[in-house]
């Protein structure tokens, strides 16, 4: 019985592997100067009888929680 794999299919398929990371990687590294991309970063945690969320400014680090008022308004003024 003779093989379905041989090196040239191999060798063709890791390179358009490589590829296809190569233009994704490339595609989500470029980010306009300014971008507020990753800024923020959001969290949740649960306790025994509770439950209550974060978020996160990663420029300033000013904390917001669920349990505080102000938790549903907008972050950047």
């Amino acid at each position: 019985m003779k093989s379905r794999w041989d090196m040239k299919s191999i060798l063709v398929g890791a390179l358009l592997g490589a590829a296809g990371l190569a233009v994704l990687g490339a595609a989500t590294s470029t980010l306009p100067a300014g971008s507020q991309v990753g800024r923020f970063q959001v969290s949740a945690a649960t306790g025994f009888n509770d439950s209550v969320g974060f978020v996160v400014d990663t420029a300033t680090g000013q904390v917001w929680t669920s349990k505080e008022g102000g938790f549903n308004e907008p972050k950047i003024k």
